[in-house]
């Protein structure tokens, strides 16, 4: 166009005479304008057809949408655990086989599709991409649900869910009602709560609530008028329940809310209810996904099997590896010469092939020298690189071998029956071995019942052992069966089994030996008394399973497979009472709001690439200050008080410590330029906790547990007398403070380790107690777990297991000094209740003997016991 114009100005320029009579210079004129119009027209056409494009990129806009908030979210989860690292190549590859899927599927069903599509009246690309969405969203949760372990997945769900709903229907789920859901209240409100069967925390939570939503105008207002609500707060199931009145007409989301503020224990069911209906059931129940499915179809060169305890994985890839492979398998011994290894890998890698690194946790320099092997360009396309490794481990792990793997956790089961089978599978192996076949598959399923029981308590965290969880493995099994075949050869066909001895070597010497506390020990050793045991081997009473005794090891698996547990017995079977239950939901609600927190701050954002604003920073300051403002402004003055006498120098003690922690908490807040991380998760910053106390709570309430403190140790220096009655719940160091009781009330020629307590539990309340104790302590402030304290027997029953318990604390105790006598056994009727700080249960305080009518095995079994810590 531009080589017309010239030729054109040149012609007119070199014109001579009249324009019109040259008809070269007409004719070039005529042709020009024609090119003109054509262009003007083409120019058009393009407009028209970019903004179509533009329109038809505009419909795909929410998918492309849907894909970046769920890489933010995939991203997220590195927060939770070191061994949740995903690299964007993968979740690039997974949305290429998503998209690749669901183009074949369209094209095998087109003529259903276009009968579809001409019968529409809506738009059909917009219905594509909101197809597309759906089935990509699910893709990629499936991927990496695969990978989390149990108590994750639902954090997981939950995060995802209220993501793309706060991301794309703002309106319905705003910002600040889902940072609140998430987070919780923030904390105390200083109103007085009006409520007597209502919590204070709770009754904060519900003003909070109110403040945040015109939704909930009234709603405390209604809480104090009507006690339908206190009819409700106390239903085991209120999540399935309607709320009261006038309420009953708000949305899920809204009852969300609530339930938040009123019943955080049930939390998590109402959660999952709520995703079956927003997002579909496999968000709550994904399908279990075994070894088999992960290697069949590997987006990578490398899979990472963390492997959960007592689990043996490698057996299963060498089994689908033989049976669907058939080539050598090629296993690396981790403690080999990082050299041999590394080549090794090399030639299989360029040859194509499997190769195997068992527990690579343990040789964490090898996987760095293998980076330069899975970036190789020959790198053959059978090749597969499988290694197992333990998830405490996984920070130690490359993090680019861990974000370019595809993972699989391998969690043992949530429920006893699995975890029975699979041990069974393993265990019934060897029950041909001697001649005394039938005694000996017998007391293998009692092993296998026994080795289940140890690693369903696991679950159950410090609910199920103290220090849980233990790595109770295949090894102990097998060497356990060694030594139960060993003791069936040693002895006579007719003579019976010595079951001390068997006890003594199975239960004590090989499960007992992992065990870092002497309670888990009680634990495993009254887990061994109930199920090694003569009545045992011919009756099943104990899990309510018809063996018969002749059973060969596939009637038993049968048997074991037909069982019909409810969830109740699921519990009872593995040693644990109904309370169990109660406890475990408030296990889960504890572990989804922290790892929610963790999440919160890429959850209900409407951009998923918009930065920190200036705004949420300020809410985080005005939080740092809130605290500031308070603390004590002065500190507790004990300069003047006499400390000749040991129990005012130990309440001097613990005035000077209170001092020193306030101190400390608001220098952090103020000398830091940047904040404090932990107040944006309401965590306890470990350097509180360390020099401080401990805590099982959150932050707002450790803070509200300091202030306590203070003002209990403030009224005291006022006027510096022995308390009549100690708060113990409220001192720094319980441990030391009763050390120091117990020298005050020894008498020469006595030693502090010829001296102990002797408890009497009064039937006073704290403020009915006249004068302090005679050679010893009234204390006051232990609240128990799993039981309760019953007046009218005086000694310790059974929990109801639901929210609204009255006798979970024990009335005021006296402890006073006494020697100690040659037999320090305890009544049979007395339990050694374990004192703990909180209900974390990882300071052991004391032993407190508590009357009891039922056998302290049950106690020990079910895993009560007491804490110096109020409820949340």
């Amino acid at each position: 166009m531009r080589k017309a114009e010239q030729e054109l100005l040149h012609k007119l320029s070199t014109a001579e005479g009249e324009l019109l009579d040259n008809p070269e210079l007409v004719a070039s004129l005529n042709c020009m304008k024609q090119e003109t119009s054509r262009m003007e027209e083409a120019l058009q056409q393009a407009i028209e057809a970019q903004q179509k494009i533009s329109q038809q990129r505009d419909r795909y806009r929410a998918a492309t949408g849907r894909g970046a908030l769920l890489f933010m979210q995939v991203q997220a989860l590195e927060r939770l655990n070191p061994m949740y690292a995903f690299s964007i190549d993968m979740y690039i590859q997974v949305f290429k086989d998503t998209l690749l899927t669901s183009v074949e599927r369209q094209e095998d069903d087109c003529d259903a599709f276009e009968a579809h599509r001409k019968g529409m009246a809506g738009d059909v690309i917009a219905l594509l991409a909101s197809e597309f969405s759906a089935v990509a969203t699910q893709a990629v949760f499936l991927h990496i649900v695969a990978g989390l372990k149990r108590e994750d997945k639902l954090v997981f769900s939950v995060a995802l869910c209220l993501s793309i709903l706060g991301h794309e229907r703002p309106n319905e789920f705003p910002p600040e009602l889902l940072a609140f859901l998430l987070k919780g209240p923030p904390g105390s409100t200083n109103t007085p709560n009006c409520i007597p069967w209502l919590p204070d925390d709770k009754w904060d939570a519900c003003l909070s609530l109110e403040q945040r939503s015109p939704v909930f105008k009234g709603f405390t207002g209604d809480l104090l008028a009507h006690t339908r609500w206190n009819q409700w707060y106390g239903l085991a199931t209120p999540e399935l329940e309607g709320l009261p009145g006038e309420w009953q007409s708000v949305t899920s989301f809204h009852k969300l809310l609530v339930l938040r503020c009123l019943r955080p224990d049930r939390m998590p069911i109402a959660l999952e209810n709520f995703m079956r209906t927003e997002l579909g059931p496999i968000y709550v129940d994904p399908p279990q996904q075994g070894i088999g499915e992960v290697l069949s179809r590997p987006k990578s060169h490398t899979v990472i099997l963390w492997s959960g305890l007592g689990n043996d994985p490698l057996s299963a890839v060498k089994a689908y590896h033989s049976a669907k492979i058939g080539s050598s398998l090629v296993s690396i011994d981790v403690h080999d010469e990082l050299n041999d290894n590394v080549d090794s890998i090399s030639r299989v890698a360029l040859k194509g092939g499997w190769c195997v690194l068992d527990s690579v946790h343990l040789a964490p320099e090898l996987l760095p020298l293998l980076s330069p092997v899975l970036g190789n360009s020959e790198i053959s396309p059978r090749f597969l690189m499988v290694l197992t490794a333990d998830p405490a481990c996984a920070s130690e792990l490359p993090v680019n071998i861990v974000r370019g793997s595809m993972k699989l956790t391998t969690d043992t089961s949530c429920s006893l029956k699995p975890i029975l089978q699979t041990t069974w599978d393993v265990a019934s192996q060897y029950c041909t071995s001697i001649t005394r076949q039938g005694e000996l598959r017998r007391l293998l399923f009692l092993l296998t019942y026994f080795h289940a029981v140890c690693l369903r308590r696991n679950i159950f965290l410090r609910r199920g052992f103290v220090n849980a969880p233990y790595a109770f493995g295949s090894s102990d099994l097998s060497t356990s069966r060694h030594v139960i075949q060993m003791l069936l050869q040693q002895t006579a066909s007719n003579t019976q089994i010595h079951w001390s001895d068997l006890r003594e070597m199975v239960v004590t010497e090989i499960y007992g030996a992992l065990c870092t506390s002497d309670t888990d020990l009680e634990i495993i050793k009254s887990i061994g008394e109930s199920i090694f045991s003569e009545h045992n081997m011919t009756h099943s009473d104990f899990c309510r399973l018809p063996l018969e005794m002749n059973a060969d090891a596939q009637e038993i698996q049968q048997t074991i497979s037909g069982a019909e547990w409810s969830a109740e017995d699921d519990v009872k079977y593995s040693m644990l009472d109904a309370t169990s239950i109660t406890e475990m939901h408030q296990i889960r609600s504890v572990q989804l709001c922290e790892g929610l927190r963790k999440l919160e701050h890429d959850i209900g954002r409407q951009q998923p690439d918009t930065p920190d604003n200036d705004h949420e920073r300020h809410a985080r300051r005005a939080k740092q200050s809130d605290i500031i403002k308070q603390l004590p402004t002065t500190p507790i003055d004990v300069s003047n008080i006499n400390t000749s006498n040991i129990i005012i120098s130990t309440w001097v003690q613990e005035a000077s410590y209170c001092n020193a922690v306030v101190e400390m908490v608001r220098n952090d807040l103020t000398d830091r330029d940047d904040v404090l991380p932990e107040l944006l998760t309401d965590d306890v910053p470990q350097k509180w906790i360390s020099r401080g106390f401990e805590t099982s709570h959150g932050l707002a309430s450790w803070i509200q547990s300091l202030l306590q403190r203070d003002l209990l140790l403030r009224n005291w220096s006022a006027n510096p007398q022995v308390p009549r009655v100690v708060m113990i719940h409220l001192v720094f160091r319980p441990k030391s403070f009763l050390v120091n009781m117990l020298i005050a009330g020894m008498k020469p020629p006595l030693t502090l380790d010829a001296c102990h307590f002797d408890v009497e539990i009064l039937k006073k309340s704290a403020d009915k107690v006249g004068a302090p104790a005679r050679n010893g302590v009234h204390i006051w402030g232990m609240r128990l777990l799993l039981c309760k304290w019953s007046s009218v027997a005086q000694a310790i029953d059974q929990s109801s297991g639901t929210v609204v318990d009255g006798n979970s604390c024990l009335p005021v105790i006296t402890l006073r000094v006494c020697e100690k006598s040659g037999d320090d056994d305890h009544s049979p009727e007395l339990w050694s209740c374990p004192v703990y700080s909180t209900a974390s249960r990882r300071t052991l305080v004391m032993k407190l003997p508590i009357p009891s009518k039922k056998a302290t095995s049950f106690w020990t079994l079910v895993g009560a016991c007491a804490v110096l810590e109020s409820a949340a």
